[in-house]
Parts: structure tokens; sequence; C-alpha cells
């Protein structure tokens, strides 16, 4: 393993997290993509870059990416099915799922501390690397339950807000191929260093910049209010385009092209906000469904699938001429697998995240 591979097998996002929940192999096995989220989280701060804030939009982003496929299925299925049905799970499994989905705190200590006493035996053809890096998660992984166990019955503890991370799991989603936070991607679209520095921008971007830096940041009081982003977002491209009217798939490009080159970046980010905002929306009764059934609450039985459900986004040819995506490589972990029965626990050292 070379010095790329090896820094490739630390790294840790959400964006990366993402990116291993919606592997379509691992979508179709939940047991496994349940396992290989766990191996990918118990990898946080390996590197002793250890941060509560950051794990925990680990684990909420996680629980939510859960509960949109979920809801998906729902939205493009035409025959009904439970409404708590996770997949193709076992009676164990699910149970680890759904409790994942009720209270994902008090879940992922209890994944974690199950992670850290797992044992290791390696095959002679197993590489070093991978060996000692399997070694250092499961003992990370009991430093990662302790540290989040104590800080869950912290006064301080950060609440889940779920408008927040469902829309920003879409918007990163459309930059997928980006190494970049969505905040970042805002920033660089601002022109970079010389915009910053020396031309001034309009009131309408600068309060969709802050609205969305509130919006996305779980620590402002008004975090997560998606109306008020909306609101925000369209102004600043009404000011760009007085015709301006959101529609679903509408020609953005077709936009885009009749902005000047300085201003496209960023109204193509809006674009993809506004995006996120009404893909959210119209999946949202379906979210609450899903999570009504697993916590055990009523269920509306009248919501039916929707035509031309919400799919991913495709990124267009000319955001990548804007060089906002900057190509991330693909992380070939180490596949050890040995199953491991704790406290009715089944947890897959699979290091394949």
């Amino acid at each position: 393993m070379n010095r790329s591979e090896r820094k490739e097998l630390y790294k840790c996002s959400n964006k990366g997290l993402l990116q291993l929940l919606q592997n379509p192999a691992l979508k179709e096995d939940k047991k496994r993509q349940f396992n290989a989220m766990i191996s990918y989280i118990a990898r946080h701060g390996i590197d002793n870059k250890l941060t509560k804030g950051e794990l925990l939009d680990l684990v909420y982003s996680a629980r939510d990416e859960l509960l949109a496929q979920a809801a998906e299925k729902h939205a493009t299925s035409k025959e009904p099915f439970p409404w708590d049905d996770m997949g193709n799970l076992e009676k164990t499994d699910k149970a680890r799922v759904k409790d994942f989905i009720r209270d994902p705190v008090t879940a992922i200590v209890r994944e974690l501390t199950a992670y850290s006493r797992q044992r290791i035996v390696a095959r002679k053809e197993d590489d070093p690397e991978q060996i000692n890096f399997a070694h250092r998660s499961i003992t990370n992984a009991g430093i990662l339950a302790t540290m989040i166990n104590i800080e869950s019955n912290s006064l301080h503890m950060r609440h889940h807000k779920s408008e927040l991370v469902d829309v920003m799991n879409r918007l990163n989603k459309k930059y997928e191929d980006s190494s970049l936070t969505p905040n970042e991607i805002l920033n660089k679209a601002n022109s970079g260093v010389f915009g910053t520095l020396f031309r001034r921008p309009s009131k309408q971007f600068t309060q969709f910049k802050e609205a969305f830096e509130e919006f996305s940041d779980p620590s402002r009081a008004y975090s997560g209010q998606v109306d008020q982003l909306e609101k925000k977002t369209t102004a600043y491209l009404v000011h760009l385009n007085k015709d301006f009217k959101y529609e679903r798939g509408m020609n953005k490009e077709q936009f885009l092209n009749c902005l000047p080159k300085g201003q496209r970046g960023r109204a193509s980010f809006a674009l993809n906000v506004l995006d996120s905002i009404h893909e959210h929306k119209e999946m949202k009764p379906y979210l609450d469904n899903v999570e009504n059934a697993i916590k055990g609450k009523p269920v509306d039985q009248n919501l039916g699938p929707i035509d031309n459900a919400p799919k991913q986004v495709d990124q267009m040819q000319f955001q990548k001429d804007l060089e906002l995506n900057v190509e991330e490589p693909k992380v070939e972990a180490p596949q050890i697998e040995e199953e491991v029965k704790d406290n009715n626990l089944i947890v897959a050292n699979d290091l394949r995240a």
C-alpha cells in the first residue's frame, strides 16, 4: 500500500459516508450496509483529530440517509408494503437499524462498543497496513463510544434537526465528486480570493450566503429553517434575473448561460440549494410516515406513490467547467470479515468503507 492509498484509507467525512450508503450493492444488502456504516463511523478521529460535533454530524447524517432511502422506496413503489419495513434484514438486524432510527446517539454507543470488542484473525496474504488500520479502528471505536456516551448526558447535547440534515445530505450528494463541503463550495464559487477581497457582493447574495450559513450551522438558533433559506435563495436568483421562477426539472443550464461568467458559480450553487429544498419537501410526508411507523406512531395510510419521484440530480458539465468540483479518489479499504455476537448484536468487521 502506497502513501496515497494509506491516506485514503483513513479519510472520514459526511460526503464519504453518504457515498458509502449510496453504493448500489450495499443498498441491496441492508445488513452489510449497516455494518459498513458502523465501520466507517468507527474511523472518525483515528488520525487523532477527534471532534464531537463532527461525530454527531456523521451519526445524524447516516441516520437520516437510511430513513430517506426507506422513504424513497415508498414514494416510488407501486405496491404497498409496511411503512416500518427497512429492507432484507433478519429480526436481530432489523432491531438494530430501527433502534438507530429511533435514538441514534444511544444506538451508536452500543454499536461502537460492540465493534470495539471484535477480534481480527489476519491471513498471510493480508496487507500489514490494512491489518494495522483494522486494529486501530477497533481501538478508536471504544474511544468514540465513551466520548459520545459522556456527551449524551450533557445539557449542551446538540439536538437532531431532521430538516437541516436531510437538505444538507441531498446537497452533499449533488457534489459527490468534490472533496469540499457545501460551505467551502459556496466560498469558492464566490470568485475565490480575488472576489472576496476586491468585489463588493450584492445585498441579495450576502443575505443568501448568511441564510445558508445560518441554516447549515447546527449551533445557530435558527439553523434548519427551510422556508427562510428558500426565501433568501429565491430572492438572490430573482436579483440575477427578474423573470426567474423555480420549476422542477427547469433548464438550469439555459438560465446560467444568460449570466456573466463570474455569477454562474454562485447561481449554480443556489439552484442546487433550491433543488435540495424541494426534494426534501416532496419527500417529507414519506419521511414522516416511515419515522412514525418505526416509533409506533400513527401514519397516513392514504399516502401513495408519487409520479416522477425525486432522483439524485446529475451534475451538469458546465459545473465541471467552473472547476467547483475536485475529484476525490475512491477508497479501497481492507476486507476482513468476521462476525461476532455481542449482547444480541451482530457486528461484521466489514472495513470496505
